[in-house]
């Protein structure tokens, strides 16, 4: 019996979702907080089936909050990193704590000077 390290995203082939026992559904989702600072968005989003730090999750995207919800309302948001150029991919995730929020924060400003 082992632990498998390697699963497919959702966004992979749109196959089986949760290959892996507690993580996170795509589908499955609340934004708790965001921060757009265009062309990025900063992202709080807690998922109910992910068992890590309480299933909450920091997330930098390069598109705007507006794309976010779109695809968030119609494939879901994976928090892992994809080269699938149909759907937004994060380009960053931050510890899901003030840290990393501040983090993240930083980030966005690094990006845009």
């Amino acid at each position: 019996m082992g632990i498998r390290i390697l699963s497919r995203s959702s966004y992979d082939g749109g196959e089986k979702v949760n290959e892996v026992n507690g993580n996170p559904n795509p589908r499955n989702f609340e934004i708790e907080r965001y921060m757009e600072k265009f062309p990025y968005t900063l992202v709080k989003i807690k998922y109910p089936d992910c068992n890590n730090y309480e299933g909450k999750k920091i997330l930098l995207y390069n598109c705007s909050f507006e794309q976010l919800k779109k695809q968030g309302n119609e494939v879901g948001l994976d928090p892992h990193f994809s080269n699938n150029k149909k759907y937004v991919s994060p380009i960053a995730r931050f510890e899901p704590t003030e840290f990393g929020w501040e983090g993240g924060k930083r980030m966005i400003d690094v990006l845009l000077n």
